[in-house]
């Protein structure tokens, strides 16, 4: 269009006008339509919220052709945001129906590499970035559409998009800041937690006269041991802790033990040795789980009758006591593998003490026995006998009979060193004779005939040790004392209890004593005389 020369006439001016006033409108109609088109193609490739393959969408046509409104372009660009974020939001629901797993991306999967976690967490920021991009160029977009002759370039865009992204990420901060501090109170909560889940306390040799109260919060101790300090008790408290395994208390100065012991239903090993301890409360025998007991460098002068009622004992230390006697009862103690009875004033031993099948150690040594149970080969299991320092001075045959017997200790024994064949014999007791005779001529006794006691002696015949013979004894006796090797030990005094001297058949030999020597030695001096 070319500009009117100057003079031209006013009705020329006029046409000129008109030309370029629809000129300028024509520019603004098309400036609208391309403003719509990028605004929407913005919303739609920000962040990827649809596919660009997609045809381009165009607004529709108002009815009648007429121009749209200022009010109307407005309404179109907020329509226009709305579109976006309504089809980011079915996007991610469609994302999340696919990967059920995907909000738990940035947390979960970490250890699967830090470059898999870098590009979920930039998804994020993108996915982040589209949502707030489209609603701001919907925003501006509406803006813009008041004022066709405003240009919407992509600096304002990208700046709407930062500022909004910004303020987003500000309220990150803020809500990270709020997230910290609570897990700093939860750390704080699971630090108070974790103090009483101590599951050990050792204060040794520390002169403590008491044993910390902070000990009875530890509600999952399982062991403890205050040994070698000054603590004269133990607190009833300590029965509370309902998972103590192990009590080491040893070398103190106690005179007493709680009363609550058997409300340990876990405690398994139990040392009290090296204290003042006279007696043992009646709660030790219900200690359900109770396997090994140490009282020994005490004060007992009787034996705990409670401690047969402990099912499950193994291991038994009374050492170092005042213990004169052991009860019958003793048998009771069925998984018995250990007994320490050494240093104490015993001078006899209960057959029961044989009946305990599991046993494999027994220490008698430093007392006073002057002889052992005559049962001794019922210990089958028996690995270790000690018994020094005693008053020994011959062993029972049983010794020789015990199948697993490994060491032998005798040493500090007056034991003897040569064989004794005896000549003479005391006479049988009425019942030891009448027994005999019954026993050996196989006479059949019954309880309806012979009073129970009399059966129950019947019951107790034995054979004699002599090869040769057949009969049996049952309380009297005539002991051959002879040396034999007891396990790897040569010249061990051992008694030989036989039936009577009648059954020797001259096959012992007997050694001469002084006064015959003398005899014989006058007699052939007689004869030399006599002859001369």
């Amino acid at each position: 269009m070319c500009a009117s020369p100057a003079g031209a006439t006013p009705e020329l001016s006029s046409c000129a006008d008109a030309t370029r006033a629809h000129a300028r409108q024509s520019e603004r109609i098309s400036a609208r339509i391309e403003l719509r088109q990028d605004t929407t193609n913005v919303g739609r490739l920000l962040g990827g919220m649809v596919d660009p393959s997609l045809p381009m969408h165009t607004m529709p046509a108002k009815p009648g052709g007429r121009r749209t409104t200022q009010m109307e372009t407005q309404e179109d660009g907020e329509a226009i945001g709305a579109m976006a974020s309504a089809q980011l939001s079915t996007q991610q629901s469609q994302a999340h129906a696919m990967h059920p797993l995907q909000r738990f991306r940035d947390t979960a999967y970490v250890d699967e590499g830090a470059d898999e976690a870098q590009t979920e967490v930039n998804e994020s920021d993108v996915t982040k970035a589209s949502r707030l991009g489209a609603v701001a160029v919907g925003r501006k977009a509406g803006a813009g559409m008041q004022n066709v002759d405003d240009d919407l370039d992509e600096q304002q865009v990208g700046s709407s998009v930062a500022e909004a992204m910004a303020e987003e990420e500000d309220q990150e901060v803020e809500e990270g800041d709020v997230d910290d501090e609570d897990d700093a109170d939860e750390d704080d909560e699971d630090d108070d937690d974790l103090t009483p889940m101590i599951t050990e306390f050792k204060k040794v040799n520390l002169g403590f006269t008491q044993v910390p109260q902070e000990v009875l919060t530890y509600q999952y101790l399982h062991f403890l041991d205050v040994s070698a300090n000054n603590l004269s008790s133990l607190p009833a408290g300590l029965c509370n802790l309902k998972l103590l395994v192990q009590i080491s208390a040893s070398k103190n100065k106690l005179t007493s033990l709680p009363d609550d012991l058997h409300m340990l239903p876990n405690l398994i090993n139990l040392d009290v040795s090296s204290n003042l301890l006279t007696t043992l409360p009646p709660s030790i025998g219900d200690c359900p789980s109770l396997e090994a007991l140490y009282l020994g460098g005490n004060r007992i002068s009787r034996f705990p009758m409670p401690i047969l009622n402990l099912p499950k004992l193994k291991r038994l230390y009374l050492g170092s006591n005042l213990l004169q006697r052991i009860p019958r009862g003793i048998s009771k103690l069925q998984h018995l593998e250990v007994l320490y009875l050494g240093g104490n004033k015993l001078q006899a031993l209960s057959e029961d003490l044989c009946c305990l099948p599991l046993l494999t150690l027994l220490y008698i040594g430093d007392n006073q026995l002057t002889q052992l149970p005559t049962n001794l080969a019922q210990l089958v299991s028996l690995k270790t006998l000690n018994i020094h320092n005693n008053r020994l001075r011959t062993l029972p045959l049983q010794v020789t009979a015990m199948p697993a017997l490994q060491q032998l200790g005798l040493r500090g024994n007056p034991l003897l060193t040569a064989p004794i064949y005896p000549t003479t014999s005391n006479p049988l007791s009425l019942q030891e004779s009448c027994a005999r005779f019954v026993v050996r001529h196989k006479i059949p006794y019954v309880p309806a005939t012979y009073p129970r006691e009399l059966c129950r002696f019947l019951d107790s015949a034995r054979p004699c040790t002599n090869p040769e013979c057949d009969g049996v004894y049952f309380r009297q006796t005539v002991d051959v004392v002879e040396l034999m090797s007891v396990c790897r030990k040569e010249r061990v005094p051992v008694v030989k209890p036989m039936c009577s001297l009648c059954f020797y058949k001259g096959d012992i030999p007997h050694t001469p004593s002084a006064a015959s020597k003398s005899r014989k030695v006058r007699r052939k001096a007689r004869l030399d005389d006599a002859a001369a």
